[in-house]
């Protein structure tokens, strides 16, 4: 049996929602031990909301002064007292059974690490029912599909942050200290996690029906996501490097050779290859090889970090 969870929620200038996130949890069937609001020292919006708000929840804030998710996370990390972490993300509320259902799932089998859910999306979004959810394809990509996985609950090689918990001693020995790139939201750590756990050898569990409420709010302008109409090649390299630098480290040798020979060849719309770059040309002219240029860059600088991955954390 556990000895209690905390739930942490990492915030960038997002009062409102945090508000709203906070307000969930209030409400909750299984109170949480704690809620660890990770916040930066210039976010004075959610500061003042936490210092004057009242609550049944026992809020602990942790302000930091560096840019960055996984920095912020670690320092919650580093203040979790409980067996189990929680982690939700401050434009989400988790339903009412979301705490009670993670820790009934963990208390199944001690083997358990890592369990997570779906988040329900508050926007246009594709994406097949009862679908592959949370595993690596044929070449090494990682197929997400969280939002959309129906059915039972069963095994996945990785979680979705909005909608995850981890024992602490797990997530302990991996850190939050990861190679990856940006001072926003530094995509893919879910996925450098989730496989990191396999790699310890533990299971991760999604169910559908652990679930939180995700509304897809704007990110802040230092939060680095590619989209369509980039047009900064640096959010390429970006993207490029920490996709590659959360699988490839992990791959058996003849998966490493395909996911290259993918990546450069194909790519993805967030980290070109060459047929992303000719798929895009008509709308990005030239610049659709800049970002093609920039995605390898990015890819580059994954292959060469890769061979350290593992040298200051647990085989």
């Amino acid at each position: 049996m556990t000895s209690g969870i905390t739930v942490m929620v990492p915030t960038f200038k997002r009062a409102k929602s945090l508000e709203r996130c906070l307000q969930a949890l209030e409400k909750q069937q299984l109170m949480p031990e704690e809620v660890i609001v990770t916040l930066r020292n210039t976010d004075d919006e959610a500061l003042a909301l936490l210092l004057n708000r009242h609550s049944t929840l026992n809020i602990r804030m942790i302000v930091v002064d560096q840019p960055g998710v996984l920095h912020a996370m670690q320092q919650g990390l580093n203040a979790c007292t409980t067996d189990l972490l929680a982690i939700t993300d401050d434009d989400a509320a988790p339903h009412e059974d979301w705490v009670r259902k993670i820790v009934d799932t963990f208390n199944a089998d001690a083997e358990i690490a890592a369990v997570g859910g779906r988040d329900v999306l508050f926007w246009p979004n594709h994406g097949p029912r009862n679908c592959v959810v949370g595993r690596l394809n044929w070449w090494g990509g990682a197929i997400g599909n969280h939002h959309c996985g129906l059915g039972p609950a069963r095994e996945v090689s990785y979680l979705k942050g909005v909608n995850s918990a981890y024992r602490t001693d797990v997530l302990r020995r991996i850190g939050f200290e990861l190679p990856l790139l940006g001072s926003g939201a530094q995509s893919n750590w879910e996925v450098f996690i989730g496989l990191y756990v396999e790699r310890l050898g533990k299971r991760i569990i999604y169910d559908p029906a652990i679930l939180v409420d995700h509304f897809g709010e704007d990110r802040p302008t230092d939060s680095q996501r590619v989209t369509e109409k980039t047009s900064d090649p640096e959010q390429h390299v970006q993207e490029a490097h920490n996709s590659c630098i959360a699988v490839f480290p992990f791959l058996p040798a003849r998966k490493k050779v395909l996911f290259l020979v993918y990546r450069v060849t194909v790519g993805a719309r967030n980290a070109y290859g060459l047929a992303q770059a000719l798929r895009f040309l008509p709308q990005q002219k030239w610049q659709s090889f800049g970002y093609l240029t920039a995605s390898l860059r990015g890819l580059l600088s994954a292959l060469r970090q890769s061979h350290h991955v593992f040298e200051d954390r647990p085989p």
